[in-house]
């Protein structure tokens, strides 16, 4: 039924974009936006971790991935035009998308319609899909990063976790699972984690984003580790 429902919500519009800033801890200051894709069924929204998935199995994710990429673009150029100060946009990259023969080609498309400077656009993509095939994975990163394109590993530290790819890869970020930030008040196993992950980043050189930020306390905490 979801399926079904997925092919003419395409049709009908229903899929958009919401966007989650990005703050600077401390002033709060927003220096940039996720783009999160949402499905407002007329029956009521239905939850991505429910349709994601059937479109990665009936490879709807590439038509999606690739419209979700020309309206972020659109919508930074679009604030660009209103004098509103978004440093960059961040856009998830399902890893079924990424191994698709057409994503480096549907990148370019969307810098070039929008007319925004490609070093603007962030793709966030999951460790499963670096270590899928590393190969692959890093002919298609270099490709993109002679662009200007800049990667964030997303949930770092939830899925593969092989160390290796760090340096490996053409990396700018690494992005603080929400599940470890969202424990790690109360769990110092959590807090050990986000304070290790800070580190590495730091050390590395990349940029640490830490996910799911709700409280006062966890944003204090994170600006106290260096938490960019």
């Amino acid at each position: 039924r979801i399926e079904q429902n997925m092919f003419e919500a395409v049709q009908n519009g229903e899929f958009l974009l919401h966007y989650q800033p990005i703050v600077w801890p401390g002033s709060g200051k927003v220096c940039a936006v996720e783009a999160l894709m949402r499905w407002q069924h007329p029956t009521g929204s239905i939850p991505p971790g429910v349709f994601i998935p059937v479109a990665e199995h009936n490879g709807l994710i590439n038509h999606l991935g690739a419209w979700a990429l020309r309206c972020a673009c659109a919508q930074l150029a679009s604030w660009d035009a209103l004098g509103l100060d978004v440093g960059y946009i961040s856009v998830n990259v399902s890893p079924v998308q990424f191994r698709h023969p057409g994503f480096a080609d549907s990148v370019r498309r969307a810098i070039k319609d929008s007319g925004i400077s490609s070093h603007r656009l962030v793709l966030e993509i999951t460790e499963g899909a670096l270590m899928t095939d590393p190969e692959a994975a890093q002919d298609l990163l270099t490709e993109l990063r002679a662009l200007g394109v800049r990667f964030a590993v997303d949930d770092f530290g939830t899925g593969y976790s092989s160390l290796s790819y760090l340096r490996r890869f053409p990396l700018s970020a690494l992005k603080i699972d929400q599940s470890f930030v969202a424990d790690m008040m109360d769990s110092p196993h959590a807090r050990t984690i986000v304070f290790a992950v800070l580190s590495l980043a730091r050390e590395l050189g990349l940029v640490a984003i830490a996910e799911g930020v709700e409280s006062d306390e966890q944003s204090q905490l994170l600006a106290e580790q260096g938490c960019e």
